[in-house]
């Protein structure tokens, strides 16, 4: 069933025997209700964001969709095909020149990394020379909710809310140090993030997008030579 904030600061007031908001503020509510979703979330990965962009050529980093929270890029493909991910770090070792901008390699970009410098910033590697189709799919975090409003609602679907539920209850037993009802509220609520991850298609779905030869193909190498760049692919 779906459930506003409010919906579900009411069920939980009821609950702990709470029903005329004197024991439990809205501002604690909501501070309850967000940990809920974010652990919720975090626990299950029930948040999924396909990312599609089009590089411009000889620009190397890109913005991220502003307000994403970002768990987890769980795969990338470019013109449809997968590339690796790897690191600032490991880039340096295979040289310190490797950016465009220091003279580095362009192409049909091989790996994908997070900006050393602004971590809002998705990079890739080679730098593309050309127009190019990016598809990220990213375990999404939930967005912070600001209210206990008739209109507000947690951004998961609608069969998981009581999972919120019963993590405030469990939460508001324990302020009202009821331990044995805030125990039975915490089973229920593992209950629900056990069932959520059952449900799932998988817990890397990006596994069934791209399919097996995304995880069991051979990853390319970072060459060094010395005064030229080379990846075996």
């Amino acid at each position: 069933m779906r459930r506003s904030t409010l919906d579900i600061a009411e069920e939980v007031r009821m609950e702990i025997g709470d029903p005329d908001k004197v024991a439990v503020s809205n501002t604690l509510l909501l501070k309850w209700i967000n940990a809920g979703l974010e652990d919720f979330v975090m626990k299950t990965r029930v948040l999924k964001y396909v990312w599609d962009f089009s590089t411009v050529a000889y620009q190397q980093e890109y913005a991220f969709p502003p307000d994403l929270k970002i768990i987890e890029i769980r795969g990338v493909t470019v013109d449809g095909e997968p590339i690796w991910p790897t690191y600032v770090e490991e880039l340096d070792l295979y040289s310190r020149t490797w950016r465009y901008e220091a003279g580095g390699p362009t192409g049909k970009p091989l790996f994908w990394y997070i900006s050393s410098t602004h971590d809002s910033e998705f990079g890739l590697f080679k730098c593309p020379d050309d127009v190019y189709s990016v598809r990220c799919y990213i375990d999404e975090g939930p967005p912070k909710l600001t209210a206990i409003a008739a209109d507000v609602f947690p951004k998961i679907e609608d069969i998981w809310h009581e999972a919120i539920v019963y993590f405030c209850e469990w939460k508001g037993h324990l302020k009202r140090k009821n331990r044995q009802a805030a125990q039975e509220a915490k089973l229920e609520y593992y209950d629900k993030v056990n069932d959520a991850k059952r449900r799932s298609v998988d817990r890397s779905r990006v596994s069934v997008m791209l399919g097996p030869e995304y995880y069991y193909r051979e990853k390319p190498k970072l060459v060094r030579f010395p005064d030229n760049y080379g990846v075996i692919e």
